[in-house]
């Protein structure tokens, strides 16, 4: 959705945290809440961005390429839908 490359010569196994310890496999929910935004940066080379006080996330981040391709999505599907509804009357 961000249309960011991915870097393909890193692996992760799962047992790493965001600092590269190794940790035991229990905890998996919070390894994958605390890796993801780290994770995202390093597999893009972009800046996660966190959210703002409305909401919304910094343009050029990972997370605000992403919320702007949904939003532009949801755009276009009502778009399509009011085509559709159009041609069927």
């Amino acid at each position: 959705l961000s249309e960011l490359p991915i870097k393909q010569g890193i692996a992760v196994t799962g047992s790493v945290n965001q600092w590269g310890e190794i940790q035991p496999i229990g905890g998996v929910n919070q390894k994958i809440e605390g890796f993801f935004d780290k994770g995202m940066e390093i597999l893009t080379s972009a800046e996660a961005g966190g959210r703002g006080k409305d909401g919304s996330f910094p343009e050029n981040t990972v997370n605000g390429r992403v919320q702007n391709k949904l939003k532009y999505l949801m755009k276009e599907q009502a778009r399509l839908k009011k085509e559709a509804e159009a041609e069927a009357e």
